[in-house]
């Protein structure tokens, strides 16, 4: 990809985010989107073949992230409350993007994806000795439980948090999970 087509799919990109934090996307119009981006209309059906193709690249953007952040939790080199820390940066760097798709609720498929991709990252990461005498509908259960109690933090800090609370909730997540599952123990 070019520098010329990179600098033109991000601005178009930037308006998309615009218009959305403005009104629903069914009201967003390739017309509006080529002339905040000073661009035709053909440049734009070069990329994308409407409106809900580029919302798609855009989620499907969110989600590869997801996966890049997912290796690096995975990758053993930070202790829990590093990769806690770690995500919650990560949603305060996209929280106004996050905070849109959340106010919008446009597609369901995205956050089910998310929860999917957060029961996932659970399961690979669970400590070994939380393994011992659970069976598996206790884990699966108990995976399910936690990933939707994430999911509902980290949605209450995407908009109402701050900063200063990366620590506090952090360590409230992991002391929550440690217990949830010596609870099981």
């Amino acid at each position: 990809m070019t520098n010329r087509t990179q600098r033109t799919k991000r601005d178009i990109h930037l308006i998309f985010w615009q218009e959305l934090k403005e009104k629903p996307i069914e009201k967003i119009t390739v017309k509006e989107i080529c002339e905040k981006a000073m661009i035709n209309r053909t440049t734009f059906y070069l990329y994308y073949s409407s409106i809900y193709d580029l919302f798609e690249e855009i989620q499907n953007n969110i989600l590869n992230t997801i996966d890049e952040l997912s290796i690096t939790i995975l990758s053993g080199q930070m202790d829990k409350y590093e990769v806690m820390e770690y995500i919650l940066r990560s949603i305060d760097n996209n929280r106004e993007y996050l905070k849109i798709l959340l106010i919008r609720d446009i597609d369901n498929r995205l956050w089910e994806a998310i929860i999917a991709k957060l029961e996932l990252l659970f399961k690979q990461s669970i400590n070994t000795k939380y393994l011992k005498g659970i069976d598996e509908k206790q884990l699966n259960d108990t995976i399910q439980f936690l990933t939707y109690g994430y999911y509902g933090i980290y949605r209450n800090y995407i908009m109402n948090g701050n900063k200063g609370e990366i620590p506090y909730i952090a360590r409230y997540l992991i002391k929550a999970t440690d217990a949830c599952f010596e609870g099981l123990m």
